[in-house]
């Protein structure tokens, strides 16, 4: 259910972000580095597993040695899907990193363009 609910909340915000048209919806289930290449972030759409609370924090980078281009975000682990979109792009000139830190599991998507 909650994947059919992502793929529904995908769609729509693709659909909505016809101004930009190229933004790239990229899934994850852990940290991770969603593109090493110079990059805009657009926001995050984070499922938590329904008991744990996630916390995200967004690097401009291949790492976390990169710049910290959002504060730690906590998404309550039983609020459902949740999304962070944000209305001016961020630029990543050197990649995006995504840390996602829960004691549960988790899926997010992480909206991306490269410049």
């Amino acid at each position: 259910m909650k994947r059919v609910l992502l793929s529904t909340l995908i769609l729509i915000f693709i659909a909505v972000s016809a101004y930009a048209a190229d933004v790239v919806a990229k899934h994850e289930t852990a940290t991770a580095t969603v593109t090493t290449v110079s990059s805009y972030f657009y926001g995050v759409l984070v499922t938590p597993d329904g008991t744990n609370d996630v916390t995200i924090t967004v690097y401009n980078g291949t790492s976390t040695s990169g710049d910290k281009i959002t504060p730690a975000m906590t998404f309550a682990g039983d609020g459902g899907t949740q999304y962070l979109p944000l209305q001016n792009p961020i630029a990543c000139p050197h990649g995006v990193h995504v840390v996602a830190t829960t004691t549960g599991t988790v899926e997010y998507v992480v909206y991306y363009r490269q410049r």
